[in-house]
C-alpha cells in the first residue's frame, strides 16, 4: 500500500520504479525467509501472497471508487465540522 501511495505522489518515473521494486523485493525476501527458516510451507507463502494481493486490489478499488464518487459529486475536499 505504501508503494501505491508513493507511485501516486511521486513525480519522477525513477522514484516510482524504485519504490515498486523495493516493495516487491521486500515482500519476496520475507516470503523466502519464512520458507528458509522452516516456519511455513511454500504453499502457505504462495497462498499468503495471493490473499494479500486480493486484499490490496480490493482496497485500491475501494479507494479509487471513493475518489471517483467524490469527484463526480463535486466534493473534492471534505471539510471537517
Amino acid at each position: 500500500m505504501l508503494a501505491y501511495f508513493a507511485v501516486l505522489t511521486s513525480r519522477s518515473q525513477k522514484t516510482r520504479v524504485v519504490s515498486v521494486d523495493a516493495a516487491v523485493v521486500l515482500v519476496a525476501l520475507v516470503g523466502f525467509s519464512r520458507v528458509y527458516l522452516d516456519t511455513h510451507f511454500i504453499s502457505d507463502v504462495v497462498g499468503g501472497f495471493a490473499a494479500r494481493g486480493a486484499w490490496l486490489s480490493a482496497v485500491i478499488t475501494g479507494l479509487k471508487s471513493t475518489w471517483r464518487r467524490d469527484t463526480v459529486s463535486g466534493r473534492d475536499q471534505v471539510s471537517s465540522p
